[in-house]
């Protein structure tokens, strides 16, 4: 724990940051037009929505990406909703499936919309692959026009191989310690990302449902018992 900080501290001392400060001279337009000219490449990369016919695949990659937390409901319950904050993609490169990503809503807050299972497939980590799985996801609840920010929570012991993507990415970063919810024995961790010209209101430890999204894990994994493990 103690080298995980103080990785994570040394990486916003070089960007100046500290929590509940947004990350300074963000340069957006680099980003995205760096990414656009790797789209532009030889390999194409492209999201396919999941629908009853590959949601056995799209559970198959979130549960090896995600292998402690198995959640076969939170996907499944995205297929042929009225909610355009709530889908999940199978990535591919060329026609090799990679990884997984997806985007929900939370009650607290409506101009909000959050990553969720977003991740690369353990073979194909380490090749840039999770940078734009993450940009193409910014430009994708870009596009809906109906949110003000992208959010995602983290921790900072369990996924801090990730936290450098996120840093050099999105705009602000804070701790989340809601007494009422999860926080990974206090090491849950909020990014989130201005979808629009305006500076990013912090979530401020506003509730936001992470023991509800572990309870439905458990609840997919009886789900799935239930049924036979047939998806």
């Amino acid at each position: 724990m103690i080298q995980v900080q103080s990785e994570l501290t040394r990486s916003w001392s070089q960007l100046g940051q500290s929590f509940g400060e947004e990350f300074p001279s963000k340069k957006r337009a680099n980003i995205f037009n760096n990414y656009n000219e790797i789209k532009r490449g030889a390999t194409i990369m492209h999201f396919i929505e999941v629908t009853q016919q590959n949601l056995k695949l799209a559970y198959t990659i979130q549960k090896e990406i995600f292998s402690n937390s198995p959640d076969i409901l939170h996907i499944k319950n995205s297929i042929d909703n009225n909610d355009p904050g709530y889908a999940y993609w199978i990535v591919y490169e060329n026609e090799t499936a990679i990884g997984i990503s997806g985007i929900y809503t939370v009650e607290a807050d409506r101009d909000s919309v959050w990553l969720s299972w977003y991740g690369v497939l353990p073979k194909w980590r380490s090749k840039g692959f999770g940078r734009k799985i993450l940009l193409e996801s910014i430009e994708r609840a870009t596009s809906l026009n109906q949110f003000k920010y992208l959010r995602l929570y983290t921790s900072e012991e369990y996924n801090a191989s990730a936290l450098g993507v996120y840093n050099s990415v999105m705009d602000l970063c804070e701790r989340y310690e809601n007494p009422d919810d999860e926080t990974f024995e206090r090491t849950a961790l909020v990014y989130s990302y201005s979808l629009t010209e305006e500076k990013v209101t912090p979530w401020n430890n506003r509730y936001m449902g992470i023991r509800e999204l572990e309870e439905l894990c458990v609840a997919g994994e009886l789900y799935l018992k239930d049924h036979g493990y047939e998806i």
